[in-house]
């Protein structure tokens, strides 16, 4: 992140949307199992773990949340408050749930409490169960017994023993109870928690290449590079995009179709490519091929793809207000931020395969230039650091707002790059 070119963010108006980002947990198959919405601090610094009681309710009640959710098994951490005097605010069953640390304390109003909402259907995720020192017999029972209605627990990567964890592992699933390992940040670590028999995992490993094999690229990665490339030339015009495309019947499918969906809301059908790019401009149609082709890496975990497409659309709405050509390079530039892991290559060798813009390229591999801090801002908000985006105007932007605008975009784009609208 390019610190030097960016500031804590000025406090949100009163009334600001809360702000969350969805992180995804993996099951074994590397498809999305859930995802959780952790919560992020628009007021500046290390987002808290929990949100506000506020916040917490605001997600199961605000429509742009059950969007970002996107119909997927989706927990949000949950405090004591919520718990001991807002429980009834909880959607019964369905695919929203909770989250509960042992910081909310496992004394018999919580566990009340718990045990109300496990026998309504509400998803609980225990997170960090371990055993504690001081805790009476009674407790510890009723411990054990709220785990015969808990669906899942979480168990930190960092802190597992792996002489223990086993027979953990072992009794919870005796229990029915899918065991999640966090942060998972690499794949070394991955490779541990799969071979220890965990059900899900989640961590930064899925944003780092799993291996550098360039002699070894397989060749619908060689073929999308090559189309990447081919339609780079400034020069194309909406007759050389689509003869570009055209060829790939399957690519060409995917873009008429998401161009004529309801998102968009068309006053007329699109029938041919060049109409799409006469439309709504060759800069942006480029942009949505480079979206498609890599949707059509169907080896690449589908929610690593989501992600590319959320800093895509993220940082080319940071960047309004600047020219035209600055927003697609910064579309570009959030993109392609992914491009390595998807390639399993290194950046600077598929770079060399896809002649981009130097500021796009400085951005990418020398985290510097003018681009560079626009995607430093959407990873810091990814990561739970906020900074300050202000328009040409001096306005401060909502990052939360952004994000869930580029959340749902990505979504709708990915429901056809990903081969799954109907």
């Amino acid at each position: 992140m390019s610190t030097n070119a960016t500031e804590v963010v000025e406090s949100a108006a009163d009334g600001a949307i809360p702000g969350f980002v969805r992180v995804p947990i993996l099951d074994r198959r590397r498809t999305l199992f859930a995802y959780e919405l952790q919560s992020r601090d628009i007021h500046g610094g290390e987002a808290s773990l929990t949100a506000p009681t506020a916040a917490i309710l605001e997600v199961f009640s605000n429509e742009q949340f059950l969007r970002l959710a996107n119909h997927a098994r989706t927990l949000v951490r949950c405090n004591r408050e919520v718990l001991l005097e807002h429980a009834d605010k909880l959607p019964d069953g369905g695919e929203m749930g909770i989250i509960v640390g042992q910081d909310i304390g496992f004394d018999e109003d919580t566990l009340t409490a718990l045990e109300g909402l496990a026998n309504r259907g509400v998803l609980i995720m225990m997170d960090g169960l371990t055993r504690r020192a001081g805790v009476s017999p009674e407790v510890a029972t009723r411990i054990a017994a709220l785990l015969r209605h808990v669906r899942y627990v979480a168990l930190d990567s960092r802190k597992i023993d792996r002489g223990t964890v086993s027979d953990a592992l072992h009794r919870l699933h005796a229990l029915g109870i899918q065991v999640i390992a966090t942060h998972v940040d690499d794949h070394p670590v991955f490779g541990a928690c799969e071979q220890l028999g965990f059900d899900g995992y989640q961590g930064n490993y899925l944003y780092k290449p799993e291996g550098l094999d360039v002699e070894q690229l397989k060749a619908n990665k060689l073929n999308v590079l090559r189309l990447l490339a081919a339609i780079q030339d400034p020069a194309n015009g909406p007759v050389e995009l689509e003869t570009l495309i055209r060829n790939d019947a399957v690519l060409s499918y995917k873009l008429l179709n998401c161009v004529n969906s309801a998102y968009f809301n068309l006053p007329r059908k699109l029938k041919s490519l060049q109409h799409a790019a006469i439309f709504f401009g060759v800069a942006r149609i480029r942009n949505w091929v480079y979206a498609m082709s890599l949707g059509g890496l169907d080896d690449s975990p589908p929610e690593l793809l989501k992600l590319a497409l959320v800093r895509a659309r993220m940082c080319e709405l940071l960047a309004q207000g600047r020219p035209n050509s600055v927003q697609e390079q910064a579309f570009i530039t959030g993109l392609f931020s992914l491009l390595d892991t998807l390639m399993n290559a290194p950046m600077h060798y598929v770079l060399e395969q896809v002649p981009v813009a130097d500021e796009i390229r400085q951005a990418l591999v020398d985290d510097a230039g003018p681009l560079a801090p626009l995607l430093g801002q959407v990873r810091a908000w990814e990561t739970g650091y906020v900074v300050s985006v202000k328009t040409d105007a001096g306005r401060t932007m909502d990052l939360a707002e952004l994000y869930l605008q580029a959340a749902e975009w990505a979504d709708e784009v990915y429901s056809f790059a990903g081969g799954q609208a109907d």
